[in-house]
């Protein structure tokens, strides 16, 4: 994978990488990749090059039904106080996120991704 990144220049031209493989308490392995590139990504392509979504339960049940055992955040906050991400009354891990048209970046450098609504949910006020 990092072959593929660094040299078909997906991303842009990449002048240094750096990763770590990482194991959930699951067992499923995840990556954290940072990419230095020439020219850097601006704030609205954000959302052509992250994004996260589940698989389509019609296509591929078996996916579908792993990922959501293994790699969803569980319920916390109001429902569950006694999660592990709880700390006092919020979320450590900024839970739950708002329904978002567009990737927004905070003041803080962190930022809001894209969300498409699940089917019968309704739009939070960010969302026109």
């Amino acid at each position: 994978m990092m072959e593929i990144i660094t040299k078909s220049n997906i991303f842009g031209t990449v002048r240094c990488h750096m990763y770590s493989i990482e194991w959930q308490k699951a067992g499923l392995s995840h990556a954290h990749i940072l990419l230095w590139l020439t020219n850097r990504i601006q704030t609205n392509e954000i959302d052509s090059v992250i994004s996260a979504e589940l698989p389509d339960q019609n296509l591929n049940k078996n996916l579908f039904e792993i990922v959501k055992s293994h790699m969803m955040h569980s319920p916390c906050g109001t429902v569950n106080f006694d999660s592990p991400c709880m700390k006092g009354i919020k979320c450590s891990k900024r839970f739950s996120k708002a329904f978002l048209k567009v990737t927004e970046t905070g003041a803080d450098g962190y930022p809001s991704y894209s969300r498409r609504k699940p089917e019968g949910l309704y739009y939070s006020n960010s969302w026109p």
